[in-house]
């Protein structure tokens, strides 16, 4: 979403926000929102696990977007889909719409300093490598907790969700009920990979959409047609043939090969 967005917003400016829904704010309230932001121009981007940041001229927008949240860079030539909260105008005419059907997400106006300490609250990020591997290696190996919840924590790994998790686990052989202090150096290696082969073939494949999943254009991804395991209960497994299961493990659907995943 970030690579989508940022060749279309670097060096635009914002000419007017709106907000339909101010719980989505952390802060400042609304009517300060709208007021701080209006006339900022737009100077860089990021991305660390499920948080997106804008760099403006002045401040920092910052933009978490939860379990369903979107960012889609829109002509306004049509009114706003159902659940958009926030829509900023850009001049020329476009607008970046915030939609979030859930509400898990949230977004803030602030300074730079704010930002950075947030983000050391934060896990290792393998696709951008911000934050600490080491301390990702630690708090895996020296945890009781099962693997699948420890991929999906976000102050241990930044940016796991629930279909990659599957995924990544899967693709390194492991069950998700193992214990992180249970792996072997040769088992911790092979999901230290898997974590970077999976997350490097969705971002190639444009993310995967089996909901709510667009890119900052309005597009779905396409690397929904290439999941081994996640939503695929009682078929096959590619590798090995047996039935995938899925069980529910902390609250999620988990789906997983009971001959394959060790």
């Amino acid at each position: 979403m970030r690579r989508t967005l940022e060749p279309h917003l670097v060096g635009r400016a914002i000419e007017d926000v709106r907000v339909f829904r101010g719980d989505v704010l952390r802060k400042p309230e609304a009517q300060d929102f709208r007021r701080l932001l209006a006339g900022r121009s737009f100077v860089g981007t990021g991305r660390h696990g499920k948080l997106l940041w804008f760099d403006l001229d002045r401040g920092v927008l910052a933009v978490h977007l939860g379990m369903s949240g979107q960012l889609v860079l829109d002509s306004g030539d049509s009114p706003p889909p159902p659940h958009t909260h926030v829509v900023f105008r850009l001049a020329g005419g476009e607008q970046l719409r915030y939609r979030d059907p859930r509400r898990f997400g949230w977004m803030w106006y602030g300074d730079r300093g704010e930002l950075d300490r947030y983000l050391k609250e934060l896990g290792w990020d393998p696709i951008t490598n911000r934050g600490s591997r080491q301390r990702f290696c630690e708090r895996v190996r020296g945890s009781r907790a099962g693997l699948k919840s420890l991929l999906m924590d976000q102050s241990v790994l930044a940016g796991l969700g629930n279909i990659y998790a599957d995924e990544v686990l899967h693709r390194a052989g492991l069950s998700p009920k193992r214990r992180g202090c249970e792996l072997s150096d040769s088992e911790f290696s092979a999901l230290s990979r898997a974590i970077e082969e999976v997350l490097a073939e969705a971002i190639a494949h444009g993310g995967t959409t089996i909901s709510d999943y667009v890119d900052g254009r309005g597009g779905p991804g396409q690397h929904q047609y290439h999941l081994r395991v996640h939503g695929r209960a009682d078929e096959q497994c590619y590798r090995c043939g047996e039935r995938i299961r899925r069980d529910r493990m902390g609250g999620r659907s988990t789906y997983w090969c009971p001959r394959c995943q060790r």
